[in-house]
């Protein structure tokens, strides 16, 4: 029997724990935990799953498991198989400071023309005007409510030349008065470039 699989079954013997029962600790299969112990170790599976299957037995028995898997590689006669690096190890990624001087230039340049683009669209629209009342209409009362939504809500919304107050929401209301018979309101909004939206709502007032 070589050394390995007699310092394997001592360690086992000498904490008194039967196979069984370290299989089942260990999560190791007993047929495996048999033959490292047998000096079986041809039965075994392939080096480069041995070393995680000994590295939980050196972990369970508070082993160093460089140690035990140096070991093992000399009872089966084979070069140690050298471990995958660990994350800490691996060549971290580094950033060329040119690269990066570069990337911050696309992107300045892209924001800059995303904003151009922007303010160009913002000269060919005109002011959108959301308001109720929705038509023409006769009423009996002396006043009516003109309320709506208006967008951009930087743009400079009138009632027949009356400025009427925007909230920073773009939402409007404003009572005015009904002369009896025929009364004409024209709602004006201009954009700060210029561009301007008008309705007109006629209100009969019997």
């Amino acid at each position: 029997m070589s050394d390995f699989s007699t310092k394997i079954k001592e360690q086992r013997v000498n904490t008194k724990i039967s196979l069984q029962d370290l299989a089942s600790k260990s999560k190791i299969p007993l047929r495996y935990l048999n033959w490292l112990e047998n000096d079986e170790l041809n039965k075994l599976p392939a080096p480069v799953y041995m070393i995680g299957i000994l590295e939980v037995y050196a972990k369970f028995y508070k082993l160093n498991p460089d140690e035990l898997i140096k070991d093992y590689f000399e009872a089966i006669g084979k070069p140690e198989t050298p471990k995958q690096p660990s994350n800490q190890h691996k060549k971290r990624f580094n950033l060329n400071p040119e690269l990066l001087r570069l990337v911050i230039v696309v992107l300045t340049f892209s924001l800059v023309l995303a904003y151009f683009i922007y303010q160009i669209t913002s000269l060919n629209f005109k002011p959108t005007i959301l308001l109720t009342p929705l038509a023409d209409m006769t009423t009996a009362n002396q006043t009516l409510v003109f309320s709506g939504h208006l967008k951009p809500i930087n743009s400079r919304l009138t009632i027949n030349n009356q400025d009427i107050w925007v909230s920073e929401s773009g939402e409007f209301s404003q009572e005015l008065f009904l002369n009896p018979g025929s009364n004409i309101f024209i709602i004006s909004a201009i954009s700060k470039y210029g561009k301007r939206t008008e309705l007109i709502r006629k209100i009969l007032r019997e």
